[in-house]
């Protein structure tokens, strides 16, 4: 029974990373409870990290990926354990079994690649936003400048400037052969105007504020320009 401030205990500690009912056993799993969003985690994950055989734990398939901070790691383990009942949409994950490793408390998830194999070209996407933005400015003719602050016992915060929006913007638009205005002068364009054209050119938001570009729009583009990725598979 929850109490007054309608909270359980166990509601505490299903709040707790990596605590409570993190993996559904498979009796738990006959209709099908998965997210999309944690479905596509699961699929970025084997498609980068599996090669043959992977064993990994939600947390670490979390972590791997750089997983959205407000998706949770138990969705993760949900996903997992629906696509092992066979009761997620047909698709997910076909190139690879799944089964548990072990009886290891946390779970962890065995993969063993059975068809399409991992693109040994295709680098583990990068985890800080620094490495994110250099990462792309090797594959591309991208040279608008970025300030970097350094941080004594951290790691180095990154500023992306307008000109490397304008830049970014214009390798979007070859790498998708967007259809854009001829009359669109990008080198004119604001940062908030960038950003404008970029969420038209690949139909999503652009994640935070408008007029920035947070950690999860660079690794978006990291996705389209870096690993070559269908813009309509790309969360900004």
């Amino acid at each position: 029974m929850a109490s007054d401030a309608g909270i359980t205990p166990r509601d505490i500690l299903d709040e707790r990373d990596g605590c409570g009912p993190t993996n559904p056993s498979i009796e738990e799993t006959r209709a099908d409870s998965s997210s999309e969003e944690a479905r596509a985690v699961c699929t970025r994950f084997v498609a980068e990290f599996v090669d043959d055989t992977r064993i990994a734990s939600s947390s670490q398939i979390h972590a791997a990926v750089d997983a959205p901070d407000e998706m949770r790691v138990q969705a993760i383990g949900r996903a997992l354990g629906c696509r092992m009942a066979g009761v997620t949409p047909e698709g997910f994950l076909a190139d690879v079994e799944i089964s548990k490793w072990r009886d290891s408390n946390p779970t962890k998830w065995q993969f063993e690649r059975v068809s399409g194999a991992a693109d040994p070209s295709i680098p583990a996407r990068p985890q800080r936003k620094i490495d994110l933005v250099r990462a792309i400015e090797t594959v591309t003719d991208i040279d608008g400048p970025t300030t970097v602050d350094e941080e004594t016992g951290g790691s180095p915060r990154i500023r992306i400037c307008v000109g490397w929006m304008r830049d970014a913007l214009v390798a979007v638009i070859d790498a998708v052969d967007a259809d854009v205005d001829d009359d669109l002068e990008i080198e004119e364009l604001t940062k908030l105007e960038c950003s404008g054209v970029l969420e038209r050119v690949v139909s999503d938001e652009v994640s935070g504020f408008p007029g920035d570009w947070s950690k999860p729009t660079i690794a978006g583009l990291y996705d389209i320009l870096v690993a070559g990725r269908d813009p309509a598979e790309v969360e900004l």
